[in-house]
């Protein structure tokens, strides 16, 4: 269980390994922002939970209520980078 916090959860399955899909749990519903903003905080939020979200391309699909199917798409493997600024 996900200990509840004032913060909107942020949470990932690991959904398919071979393709690097990610099922996420955004319950600040950002991931479904049409303009592609993220707040700081769902940044760190990101980059806390999947490092390969801040340095990584990748898209989403809304599959249900503050769920979604993330594609990461890397070319080469995490490097420790900042996560950039929104």
């Amino acid at each position: 269980m996900v200990e509840r916090t004032e913060e909107p959860r942020f949470i990932t399955f690991r959904w398919d390994s071979i393709n690097q899909e990610l099922l996420i749990f955004d319950e600040s519903n950002e991931l479904d922002n049409g303009d592609g903003v993220k707040s700081k905080d769902w940044w760190r939020r990101a980059k806390e939970k999947e490092h390969e979200l801040a340095v990584c391309d990748w898209s989403s699909t809304k599959v249900a209520e503050h769920f979604y199917r993330v594609g990461v798409h890397c070319e080469t493997p995490y490097s420790g980078s900042p996560i950039p600024s929104p």
